[in-house]
Order: C-alpha cells, then structure tokens, then sequence
C-alpha cells in the first residue's frame, strides 16, 4: 500500500469511532490521530508492509520506576493476551511508550479504528497506574484485563 493509499485509509478510520478528534501529519511524515488527551503516532513501515501504533505513556516517578519497569517488562511476553502491545522506553529513565505493529496487508479502515481506540483507552489507563504508582492495578498489572488490547 502506498503512501496516497495510506493516507485514504488513516482518514477513513476517524470518522468510524466519535472518539477520535483529529488526525494531522508531522514533520516526519507519521500520522497522530488524537483520542481524548492521548496521541496515538502512526508510523509506516513500507518495507516490511506495517503501520506502527505507538502511544506515550509517561515517566514513572523515581520510587516506583523499577516495580513499573519490572511490570512492563513481564507484559512485553504476555504478547497473546496484549495483542502483541509492546512496552518501551524512549531513552533510559524516559517515557514509556505502548507499540505494536499491524500488517498494511488487506487492512480496512474498520480493523484500524479498533486498535487506535483501544491504544488510546490502554495508554489512558496505564497514565492512571502511573499516577498512583502501580496501585491502580488489580494483583497484577501484566495480567489485568482492563490492560488488554485486541487488535
């Protein structure tokens, strides 16, 4: 799919959910679809035919850090109850970021809407377990269901 087709696709998928507010390009091209108060990037990956969602989550506060990163590193291999969401940093003691990666092939702008909702509404509730330092997650955090993503 190329970059016009692409285009077409992302801006079909907003008008499908109200939720989503508006869709712009950056300076490298990438798309940002802002949901509520959370930017979800969408990046291409022509060569290996992916789109790359990816959401900001925040720094975790120097007493939780470790718990927090200990936590995201266990969800990054509970990748089929995630829906393959991927946890990262943007540089040791940055952001967290929420990923993951969605095949361009035979992608309708109704399979796009559905992680990009479900992204922003993960990448919200992660912000408030962030905000109360891993106390606003059932036993586990890795395993809590309200941190799923289907896509």
């Amino acid at each position: 799919m190329d970059e016009a087709q692409l285009d077409l696709l992302i801006s079909e998928a907003g008008p499908l959910d109200n939720a989503v507010e508006e869709i712009v390009r950056d300076a490298e091209g990438n798309w940002i679809v802002r949901i509520g108060n959370v930017d979800v990037i969408i990046a291409s990956d022509a060569e290996r035919g992916l789109l790359r969602l990816g959401a900001e989550i925040g720094v975790p506060a120097p007493e939780s850090a470790a718990q927090v990163h200990e936590a995201l590193l266990v969800y990054n291999v509970a990748g089929r109850e995630t829906g393959d969401v991927v946890m990262a940093l943007t540089a040791p003691g940055g952001s967290i970021l929420q990923l993951v990666n969605l095949p361009v092939a035979g992608l309708t702008a109704k399979d796009l809407i559905v992680p990009l909702v479900n992204l922003a509404e993960r990448t919200r509730t992660w912000r408030g377990i962030l905000a109360n330092g891993l106390q606003g997650a059932q036993e586990s955090p890795v395993m809590d269901i309200d941190l799923m993503i289907r896509v």
